[in-house]
């Protein structure tokens, strides 16, 4: 995950309008996304509403693992007035 987050957000910043960053904490990765594409005109909603973010951090991550599934979900959405979408996905044992 070290590896292949930070590459994913860095293809998107690269090919979209999207600003993507990795911040790595103690149990967990948080990929962030700062101009969102998948909630954008959308406003005061009550929750997160990016699953399509979800599904390609998820399928990224299972490509650059060899296979391997990884929990993601997205604890801000800027649909509910957060400065950007934050996706926290949980490490694993070999992560």
């Amino acid at each position: 995950m070290r590896i292949g987050l930070p590459s994913i957000a860095h293809i998107f910043s690269q090919i979209t309008d999207q600003s993507t960053t990795v911040e790595e904490q103690e149990h967990n990765f948080v990929y962030k996304i700062h101009r969102c594409p998948y909630c954008w005109g959308r406003t005061n909603l009550d929750e997160p509403v990016c699953f399509m973010g979800i599904g390609l951090i998820q399928e990224g991550l299972k490509w650059f693992s060899g296979g391997e599934e990884f929990q993601v979900y997205e604890s801000k959405c800027m649909a509910m007035g957060e400065k950007a979408c934050e996706y926290t996905i949980l490490q694993t044992e070999s992560a």
